[in-house]
């Protein structure tokens, strides 16, 4: 239900929503529980959230930021 309204806020707001209950398979090896992730569920949380960035912004900016 919460991600139902997370999804449709974004929508009505136009905000970008990187969906990781989309993304993400939801194993045991990804999520330990209801909140945490797991040491290898936050490597592929870190690594969807990297790739949808990427998208969004040109890397040429990302650096000329550093």
């Amino acid at each position: 239900m919460t991600n139902d309204l997370t999804r449709k806020l974004a929508a009505e707001t136009n905000t970008k929503l990187i969906d990781l209950a989309v993304k993400m398979q939801g194993t045991r090896s990804e999520i330990s529980d209801a909140v945490h992730f797991t040491e290898y569920g936050s490597i592929v949380v870190a690594k969807i959230i990297s790739e949808e960035l990427s998208t969004q912004f040109p890397m040429h900016f990302i650096l000329e930021d550093l």
